[in-house]
């Protein structure tokens, strides 16, 4: 490999790895999940807050998660989350 290569592939790497941590940055605050024990009780006490969206992602009899959202917020139906109607 001709120095001028390498000198090329080292800027290239260089770039790449900057591009990287400058997305790294930008994508840290599109959202998280926060358990909340308070929430986890209200669930398995079977109390539903009127105020929330009730999603569920997985199967209807068995879901891998369950999320509630203020009304104010929904997710796209074309993603993996369905919106489900809860009742006590």
């Amino acid at each position: 490999m001709h120095w001028r290569e390498k000198i090329h592939l080292y800027l290239t790497v260089c770039l790449c790895l900057i591009l990287v941590s400058c997305s790294a940055s930008l994508l840290r605050n599109y959202g998280r999940i926060n358990p909340n024990m308070e929430v986890t009780k209200a669930i398995e006490g079977y109390q539903v807050n009127p105020e929330f969206h009730y999603y569920i992602s997985g199967t209807d009899l068995h879901p891998n998660v369950l999320i509630g959202l203020l009304r104010d917020y929904r997710l796209d139906p074309s993603t993996l989350w369905r919106e489900v109607e809860m009742s006590t």
